[in-house]
């Protein structure tokens, strides 16, 4: 008969299946890892696009402001929209068109506000990711004015 003491000994000094153990803890952690790196690298990839339709409705727009605004305001919407349609799994989307003043000239400012769910099943974040783009262009230079990056 062995005492409770030498029989405690012998369970914590074997090692055997350790390893098993080990690797079932760490892999499911480093999944969820993974795809947290994958569904950041992707919402990282979709803000950058819908920047890039942000500037190129802008610039659609931009030649027609000093004769119609309206009519510029439609071109943006429509450059959009088609990019949008283009894009497969797009995001939803919310859009404002405005035509403002900048530099003294008449400029069209485009904001987009996309959002998709997070891969983890809208965990991480809850409810999903929301990203934006901005652009705003004028007639003048034809040059999208990015409303996100830093000055310098």
């Amino acid at each position: 008969m062995t005492r409770p003491g030498a029989r405690l000994r012998l369970l914590t000094s074997d090692a055997r299946g350790n390893v098993a153990v080990r690797l079932a803890l760490i892999i499911p952690g480093l999944i969820l890892l993974g795809a947290g790196v994958l569904d950041l690298f992707a919402v990282h990839n979709a803000h950058n696009h819908l920047q890039r339709i942000a500037e190129a409705g802008a610039l659609a727009a931009a030649p027609g402001l000093a004769t119609d605004a309206d009519a510029a305001r439609t071109r943006a919407a429509t450059s959009v929209a088609d990019a949008m349609r283009d894009w497969p799994n797009a995001p939803t989307l919310e859009d404002a068109y405005e035509i403002v003043r900048h530099g003294g000239e008449p400029a069209i400012r485009i904001r987009l506000r996309g959002h998709r769910p997070s891969l983890l099943g809208n965990m991480l974040p809850p409810g999903g990711w929301t990203f934006s783009g901005e652009a705003t262009a004028t007639s003048q230079g034809l040059v999208p004015t990015d409303q996100n990056q830093a000055p310098g």
